[in-house]
């Protein structure tokens, strides 16, 4: 009985707020291949500031989660590819739904999440 009760105990305070379904919605946003190679503040020769803060920031307002990373040099996609799953896996065993789960990104960022 005290087994069942720990294992329930566990249960709600990972999976759900205390008998309640986890609202979470989650997003990963993964940016172009420029930033990866920039500064934050300098202007793409073509398309300007690549604004990611603010991208974040409309994110979050609309209640979202995000997960991102400003990556740093030539990065192997595939393998920032797999790291991405592994954290998507992870949040999945946490109990997030995967429909809870969005991968999105600009330019190779877009290659990456696909």
């Amino acid at each position: 009985m005290k087994i069942n009760l720990l294992i329930g105990i566990i249960f709600c305070s990972t999976i759900f707020a205390c008998g309640k379904e986890n609202d979470d919605r989650f997003i990963f946003f993964l940016h172009n291949r420029f930033l990866e190679e920039h500064k934050l503040n300098e202007l793409h020769p073509e398309f300007g500031r690549t604004e990611y803060k603010e991208i974040i920031a409309e994110f979050e307002k609309s209640g979202l989660k995000v997960i991102s990373a400003k990556r740093n040099g030539n990065v192997n996609a595939r393998e920032y590819a797999i790291g991405i799953v592994r954290q998507i896996d992870s949040l999945i065993k946490k109990g997030i739904e995967p429909k809870k789960i969005t991968v999105v990104g600009t330019s190779k960022g877009g290659y990456i999440a696909q």
